[in-house]
C-alpha cells in the first residue's frame, strides 16, 4: 500500500510539474533581430535576443554564422543575457547555465544573480555558432540580451612574415653597401 502511494504521489507530481519547453532562433526570427551585414564577416554586426512567456524549465538556442564558409578566424564576439526578476518573484527567471560554441569549443558563460556575459569569443569565417540558454522560470517570465561582434584584421602567415623580414633584410643590405659620395672641394686661383 505504501509503495501504491508512494507511486501515485510522485506520478501526480510529474502531473502538476510544468514541461519543460525548448526554442530554436536564427537571424530575422522574432527573438533575433540582427543588426549589420553578417554575411562578409568584415564589419561590426549586433543582434538583440530575448523570450517572454516562460514557465517551468526551458532551454533556448540561438543559431548564426558570419562570413563566408572559409573557417578562417575572423574577429572576437561578445554578449549578455539579463533578466530583471529572480526567481522568488511571481515571474521570475533563473539561469541554470549560458553556453556559447563558436563551432569548435564550448565557452561556459558565468552565471552572476540574474545576468550572465561574455566577452573576447574567437569567431570563425561560416562556422555555425550557437547561444544556449538554460533557464528555470516561473509563470509568464522573460529575458532579453545583445550579442556583438567586432571584425579583426587577419593574422599572417609565416610564410608572409618571412618574406617581409627579408624585403626589410634586403632594403637594409642595400642601403648600407651604398657609396657615401665624396666631397670635392677645388678652390679656384
Amino acid at each position: 500500500m505504501r509503495t501504491l502511494l508512494a507511486l501515485a504521489a510522485t506520478a501526480s507530481a510529474f502531473a502538476i510539474a510544468p514541461a519543460a519547453q525548448a526554442a530554436t532562433f536564427f537571424p530575422g526570427n522574432p527573438g533575433f533581430a540582427v543588426f549589420g551585414d553578417g554575411t562578409t564577416g568584415t564589419s561590426p554586426v549586433s543582434a538583440v535576443i530575448g523570450n517572454g512567456g516562460l514557465s517551468g524549465t526551458g532551454t533556448d538556442n540561438f543559431i548564426f554564422q558570419i562570413g563566408p564558409v572559409t573557417g578562417d578566424f575572423i574577429g572576437l564576439g561578445s554578449g549578455s543575457v539579463v533578466t530583471s526578476f529572480t526567481l522568488a518573484a511571481t515571474n521570475g527567471l533563473r539561469f541554470d547555465s549560458v553556453i556559447f560554441n563558436n563551432g569548435i569549443q564550448d565557452f561556459v558563460v558565468a552565471v552572476t544573480g540574474n545576468m550572465a556575459a561574455r566577452d573576447s569569443i574567437p569567431i570563425f569565417s561560416g562556422n555555425v555558432n550557437r547561444l544556449t540558454v538554460n533557464y528555470t522560470a516561473n509563470t509568464n517570465a522573460s529575458y532579453g540580451g545583445n550579442l556583438t561582434f567586432t571584425p579583426q584584421a587577419p593574422i599572417p602567415e609565416p610564410a608572409t612574415w618571412m618574406m617581409m623580414i627579408l624585403g626589410f633584410a634586403a632594403v637594409g643590405f642595400a642601403m648600407r653597401k651604398r657609396k657615401a659620395p665624396e666631397a670635392r672641394v677645388r678652390y679656384a686661383f
